[in-house]
């Protein structure tokens, strides 16, 4: 999952192993490669993020990650690069995409779990008081329902709690506090600025419903992806789906019931709006 802590996590093991890291991310090829090991060091750590985007083009692209996996070496067209003795970590939000020879060579593969949402919540306040919550400019409510109902709309994600949060604190300084009350600060202004509803569903999402609405129901992933950018389609139908907003069936993707309601209820409000 996006956000969760991949990066930090592969950057805490490097301090823990006292040893310096190099981050590669995207379509990283043995070139790049290359000269990340050439300042590289043994017992250094080697992060590739998103390692699922290397075989956006084709498996083939991927070839120089096994060599250097399996014998600890790059064959170039310039001759042959021996790697140091490094650990490699790979993060993936992605791991369907990525061939099985790649994945068994990684001998430890941890699968990280949302946080809950009082875990979240926690998240959330550590996060306000860095943003500056709890200043003069800036009170901090004793109610923390707003910091949980922050944490909810960013589905447990830090990364998404933090860009919300941040948000709600834009609304306060500009407003002059206008979003404070009793009940903690209003988050609805700041929704709206990062497209998201009070149940987390992100603006992407609420296009992929909106239009599996407007299909009857029901469309194949080829029109979807002609709808939505497919980068963000596996994480926004992975959350769709545990959602229960969506299914897969032979026919395509398709809106349960409780899908098909919540597609409404949002076309509802989109009409409204522009009303």
């Amino acid at each position: 999952q996006a956000g969760v802590g991949k990066t930090a996590l592969a950057r805490l093991t490097a301090f823990k192993l006292g040893a310096g890291m190099v981050e590669l991310s995207g379509l990283v090829n043995d070139k790049d490669a290359a000269k990340a090991l050439k300042v590289m060091r043994d017992g250094d750590v080697l992060l590739i993020d998103e390692i699922h985007r290397l075989v956006g083009h084709g498996k083939s692209r991927a070839e120089w990650l096994l060599t250097l996996l399996q014998d600890g070496e790059l064959h170039m067209p310039t001759g042959v690069v021996i790697a140091p003795k490094i650990t490699v970590i790979a993060a993936t939000t992605d791991k369907e995409r990525l061939p099985q020879t790649i994945l068994d060579r990684f001998t430890i593969q941890p699968i990280l779990e949302p946080y809950s949402l009082e875990e979240a919540t926690r998240i959330a306040l550590l996060q306000a008081t860095r943003l500056g919550f709890g200043t003069e400019l800036l009170p901090m409510p004793a109610n923390d329902d707003w910091l949980q109902a922050a944490a909810h709309a960013a589905r447990h994600n830090p990364r998404r709690i933090g860009k919300l949060l941040s948000s709600v604190r834009d609304v306060a300084l500009s407003t002059k506090g206008s979003n404070l009350s009793d009940a903690g600060y209003d988050i609805t202004m700041a929704l709206e600025w990062n497209g998201l509803t009070r149940d987390g569903i992100t603006r992407c999402g609420q296009d992929y419903l909106l239009g599996l609405l407007a299909y009857g129901g029901t469309a194949g992933l080829p029109t979807l992806k002609a709808l939505l950018n497919e980068e963000m389609l596996v994480q926004t139908e992975r959350d769709l789906i545990q959602d229960g907003f969506i299914a897969v069936t032979p026919r395509g993707r398709e809106l349960t019931d409780y899908g098909n309601n919540r597609a409404i209820e949002l076309a509802t409000e989109k009409m409204e709006a522009t009303a």
